[in-house]
């Protein structure tokens, strides 16, 4: 024992364990201040509570969240992203099953986040729930499957017809990608197949304490998920990182290869029997302060949506061009492609009026008379 410690008195030790206690309570009460105030500014500042709770219940092992892994796509929606999605990975208002009511015309969307849903409506707000609505009201027997999934690029999109919504038997398939693939072109170096930007997930394995502070503190989990130190969810495992902004690249073969994607899916589709609807992916031309860096993406979309125009009129197939009809409605977006309820409007109607030129409302099935078509055209 230190001379100065042993020769202090009783109540110098006693002075120093009160400092002690007191730093120890003002560091108690700091944190806590700076947690309620953390949370009180995020809830202030607009953004999602939940996203925070979600990322910390996900690393510490308590449930899953927005995605689940899954054989060969990698992940998959689970059920707590949406009340309506069933149990083959897409979403409708009622279970559909694979077996087919003769009387009634079932149409598949095939994309990602901007035809999962909306982002002030989610499904409700989707537009392929638009369209089925749209179709209904002018009495048309039709079912719809919604299987658009955030994060989901041409691969995904494709291997998930293959081998789930092919056996579905769809009449038609629409087919809404590109912005998720505009990304896998941004890398350093490109694989065909997407290796470099898809790996293989190891899930997270936290120790006690840190499973403890993320469960309980929001501003920590904040901090960690700034820094890339937790996933926010499966996604995050599976997606490698993009470079800083200023090492994007666009690889000229990203073009080609989603052009194979696309073109293969098609080939599946209509070998199945299905007819094809194109459409281009619309995508925000009016950057907001700070987003100026995306415009190396919205070069990619145009890309996409030329090559996705080329195949339309190589392949005799309709297309329903999205991207010009919300050309001149930047305030309908969100960030660069996503776009609130009322942009969905203009693409389900854009596609439903596609449809019935492309030969839906000459289905034996459809009897609809010229007032209904009337309607429907406006």
């Amino acid at each position: 024992m230190p001379a100065d410690t042993a020769n202090a008195s009783p109540r110098t030790r006693l002075s120093s364990r009160k400092r002690a206690a007191f730093l120890l309570v003002v560091g108690i009460a700091f944190l806590f201040l700076l947690e309620v105030g953390f949370r009180l500014v995020y809830s202030l500042a607009g953004t999602k509570p939940d996203r925070l709770q979600h990322a910390a219940d996900y690393f510490a092992g308590k449930r899953l969240t927005y995605f689940e892994p899954w054989p060969y796509v990698g992940f998959r929606l689970t059920p707590s992203s949406s009340p309506y999605l069933r149990d083959d990975g897409f979403t409708s208002t009622r279970e559909i099953s694979k077996a087919r009511t003769p009387s009634t015309l079932r149409i598949a969307f095939i994309g990602g986040s901007t035809t999962q849903g909306s982002a002030d409506g989610g499904y409700l707000g989707s537009y392929p729930y638009l369209v089925q609505g749209i179709l209904q009201q002018a009495g048309l027997p039709v079912e719809t499957l919604n299987c658009g999934v955030s994060a989901w690029t041409s691969v995904e999109n494709l291997i998930h017809f293959e081998l789930t919504i092919q056996d579905y038997k769809p009449d038609w398939v629409v087919i809404h990608q590109g912005a998720n693939d505009v990304e896998t072109r941004l890398y350093r170096e490109f694989r065909s197949d997407y290796g470099h930007a898809r790996r293989a997930p190891i899930l997270p394995s936290p120790g006690p304490i840190q499973r403890f502070l993320v469960s309980n503190s929001r501003f920590y989990t904040w901090v960690l998920l700034r820094t890339r130190g937790i996933p926010a969810d499966i996604s995050d495992l599976i997606t490698m990182p993009l470079p800083p902004a200023n090492q994007w690249r666009l690889a000229p073969e990203g073009v080609e290869v989603f052009r194979r994607n696309t073109e293969t899916l098609i080939d599946v589709a209509q070998g199945g029997g299905a007819r094809i609807l194109l459409t281009t992916e619309s995508h925000n031309r009016r950057p907001r302060s700070g987003d100026e860096v995306r415009h190396l993406m919205r070069t990619s979309m145009d890309e996409f949506n030329e090559a996705i125009r080329e195949i339309a009129r190589r392949r005799g197939l309709p297309l329903a061009d999205t991207e010009i009809a919300l050309d001149n409605h930047g305030e309908l977006f969100t960030d660069y492609v996503h776009v609130l309820t009322k942009g969905n409007e203009i693409k389900a109607h854009v596609i439903t009026r596609t449809l019935l030129r492309a030969g839906l409302r000459d289905d034996p099935r459809i009897h609809i008379d010229e007032g209904q078509l009337k309607k429907l055209r406006h």
